[in-house]
């Protein structure tokens, strides 16, 4: 079950409209254009049935635009073996950019590491250590993929 949740804040002297949804292990923030902020809790039994409800929760905060997430795991969380197969495949990578997993933990690298050698993602997919690293490589996958996505519709136009 999705809980909708939005509200608007006072950024740099602007009103900025954050909109988040809650699933049963995570909740999920339009934090940029077009990047979502995944944050898992602790604990968490990530199977396929939470994967599916992620990603239906990631095509709602996108409103059918392509988009990037920033994962970050709590601790001590178990992702099953269908989930990790699911996450890098072409049917749950569709309309995702670029996916940036935060590692700051050794048992986080380790799983990321062994996740991104066996399950190969489709989409690019790298580890970092910082969340400033992560939203930095996602905006620049971000503004490349519309970059290119806009030019080739101006060429498809003339």
């Amino acid at each position: 079950m999705h809980i909708f949740h939005s509200f608007r804040i006072l950024v740099d002297q602007k009103l900025c409209f954050i909109e988040t949804i809650k699933t049963s292990i995570a909740e999920l923030t339009l934090l940029d254009d077009k990047i979502i902020h995944c944050f898992v809790e602790d604990n968490a039994e990530f199977d396929l049935d939470q994967m599916i409800e992620i990603r239906e929760g990631n095509h709602a905060l996108a409103r059918g635009e392509d988009y990037c997430v920033l994962l970050e795991a709590g601790s001590f969380t178990d992702f099953s073996k269908k989930a990790k197969e699911a996450s890098a495949s072409n049917e749950h990578s569709t309309g995702r950019i670029a996916l940036a997993i935060i590692s700051n933990n050794l048992a986080m690298k380790i799983l990321t590491d062994i996740y991104l050698r066996i399950n190969k993602p489709v989409s690019p997919t790298k580890a970092f250590k910082s969340k400033l690293e992560a939203l930095e490589w996602l905006k620049g996958k971000r503004d490349l993929h519309y970059l290119q996505k806009n030019s080739s519709v101006k060429r498809n136009a003339s």
